[in-house]
């Protein structure tokens, strides 16, 4: 099933080109995924950074994916 999913998305002009039917480039639609390059990408206040910061240590706590 998931190997047919790739096969199909495969196909789509957008990944065969790296840009939609419109022209536009896949990279404003995507971005590089590195840790912490959310930043470049939005702007938010240190409050709010703190924020996010502390929700996420919450939600993972006691998974171990946490330091």
């Amino acid at each position: 099933m998931f190997f047919a999913l790739c096969v199909a998305l495969s196909g789509r002009e957008v990944n065969k080109t790296r840009r939609t039917v419109n022209g536009v480039d896949h990279k404003d639609f995507f971005r590089d995924g590195k840790v912490g390059d959310w930043k470049n990408h939005l702007s938010v206040t240190l409050e709010t950074e703190n924020k996010i910061d502390m929700t996420i240590k919450e939600k993972f706590q006691g998974s171990g994916t946490q330091d």
